[in-house]
């Protein structure tokens, strides 16, 4: 038998004994335990109950509990129930005896094992610290095409836009594939049609409207015509004005001659006086 079988089995013996003998006395056992001894605490427990012997210095002491501490499992063999310790490196808290269901920091969880990093295909679950796999995002099929819209209405002329969606299937996790356009917009030809309450417009008049502007050309080119001769009549005067106040040569020449006679037909003493 093993060192620490043949202690419990010591133990075990010694405690009943003393719980006999607690019985005899009177004296009753802590909350969960069945049977007990005065120095040793809980032996067995309650039905529900876990057995954890909790181990101070040399002494050992039961104690019966409904969940076991951190760094223990249950473990059962039986009817018998009890808190076992730990054993996986760099466990906090323990499933069962091969597997860790939190581990100590910066320890991450995979497949109940304790370890610094994820594979590349799985990710750090930041609330549970264990490592997941990775899921990139699926969309569903594109919808059919909408009808063409503008402004809100199927009705109108001229250019609208129809649209089409898809949904998603299944959410990406973290550091994983996110999703792609969720929504197409395309433009489109509208059927031409009016909508309701909307007065049809009347057809414009083209040969009307070039013929209206091209006689408003003429008279436009008109009038600049005439201002321009009245302009050049009015310059034509100014210049022949001039030429009316302005004498001649021939004019000249008989004023100066004139001037020559006047002056010989006086005498000489009156010229001077002149």
């Amino acid at each position: 038998m093993e060192p620490e079988g043949l202690l419990f089995a010591i133990t075990f013996f010694c405690g009943l004994l003393a719980t006999m003998e607690g019985k005899h006395r009177g004296k009753g056992c802590p909350l969960g335990c069945s049977t007990c001894s005065v120095y040793n605490g809980c032996i067995t427990c309650k039905p529900r109950y876990l057995f954890l012997l909790h181990r101070s210095g040399m002494k050992q002491v039961g104690i019966c509990t409904h969940a076991c501490p951190v760094g223990f499992y249950p473990n059962s063999a039986g009817d018998y129930h009890r808190c076992s310790r730990c054993r996986i490196e760099n466990c906090d808290t323990c499933y069962s005896r091969t597997f860790c269901s939190r581990c100590q920091p910066p320890y991450v969880g995979l497949y109940g094992k304790c370890v610094l990093q994820c594979p590349d295909s799985m990710y750090v679950n930041e609330m549970t610290s264990q490592c997941e796999v990775k899921v990139d995002c699926a969309v569903s099929p594109w919808s059919p095409w909408s009808p063409c819209i503008k402004k809100g209405q199927t009705c109108g002329f001229k250019w609208g836009e129809h649209r089409r969606y898809r949904e998603v299937v299944a959410r990406p996790t973290p550091e994983a594939e996110p999703c792609p356009e969720l929504f197409q917009g395309e433009k489109c030809r509208m059927h031409p049609r009016y909508c309701p309450g909307q007065l049809p417009r009347k057809p414009k008049d083209k040969g009307k409207r070039k013929k209206e502007k091209g006689t408003t050309d003429n008279q436009e080119g008109t009038t600049r015509k005439n201002d321009g001769n009245k302009q050049k009549d009015r310059t034509n005067r100014r210049s022949k004005k001039k030429d009316r106040q302005k004498p001649s040569p021939r004019d000249e020449r008989r004023q100066r001659q004139r001037k020559e006679e006047h002056l010989i037909d006086f005498p000489l003493s009156t010229r001077r006086t002149i």
